[in-house]
């Protein structure tokens, strides 16, 4: 069996801008299932002082940085392309996320 190039390679740009738009989105729903449940047990308040804004906002920027996991995992194989392609999608949902609460941070 010959060693072929495969169509798709995993050390592509097109790799990372995928992975790192898919984990936020994984990580976002794993963080509001453990805050759900954690709150249904009792173990943390089911609502935050300021009207569950405050809660969003954390589980937001949480979301985002399970985007470092991908990179830690890129960098650790040396696939340099995919580690340049999480840069695309993660500073657009930093920059989404500053523009959503800024008015809370400012």
């Amino acid at each position: 069996m010959e060693n072929k190039e495969s169509f798709f390679q995993w050390d592509s740009i097109l790799t990372g801008i995928l992975v790192c738009i898919c984990v936020p989105i994984l990580g976002y729903a794993l963080i509001l299932i453990l805050f759900d449940t954690l709150a249904s047990f009792g173990l943390m308040e089911s609502v935050t002082s300021s009207g569950g804004r405050a809660r969003e906002k954390t589980v937001a920027l949480l979301a985002i940085c399970c985007n470092l996991i991908p990179f830690n995992m890129f960098k650790n194989r040396r696939m340099d392309r995919a580690l340049r392609g999480c840069i695309f999608p993660t500073m657009i949902l930093v920059g989404y996320w500053l523009y959503r609460y800024k008015d809370m941070l400012f």
